[in-house]
């Protein structure tokens, strides 16, 4: 999903080339916390706080001693991209995700092959990288 979202951005800033692909082999024993909706985002942020200014934030080291990844599901996204939720503690952070995504707080993985390499952009007339 990655590859197709960085496509609106081939000339951006924002991602700026250049995009490495990895194929990774996952060890069995990685612990991956699964955020399907809403509800297990609010409840992983319950679980794992750090208040900051008045809001919920969830504290990646706390999370990264239970769990090696979370992921986050399309549905998730769809849910929770760009709300505030209420919580007993305040309310939590807006999450911007953009796409389904798993982020990775520990190596959890056996081998890491680089599958692909996107180039910086290329000057279409002389074929010259740009500076």
């Amino acid at each position: 999903m990655w590859r197709c979202y960085l496509r609106g951005y081939e000339n951006s800033t924002l991602h700026p080339k250049p995009w490495n692909t990895w194929h990774l082999h996952l060890e069995r024993e990685a612990r991956v916390y699964e955020i399907r909706d809403a509800t297990h985002w609010v409840k992983l942020i319950a679980e794992h706080p750090r208040i900051e200014a008045g809001f919920v934030y969830p504290d990646w080291t706390m999370i990264a001693a239970r769990w090696d990844a979370v992921h986050i599901s399309l549905r998730a996204v769809a849910a929770a991209q760009g709300v505030s939720f209420a919580t007993a503690l305040g309310p939590t952070v807006a999450p911007y995700w953009d796409v389904e995504s798993t982020f990775w707080l520990n190596w959890r993985f056996t081998t890491a092959t680089l599958v692909e390499v996107t180039p910086p952009h290329q000057n279409r007339k002389s074929g010259n990288s740009l500076q």
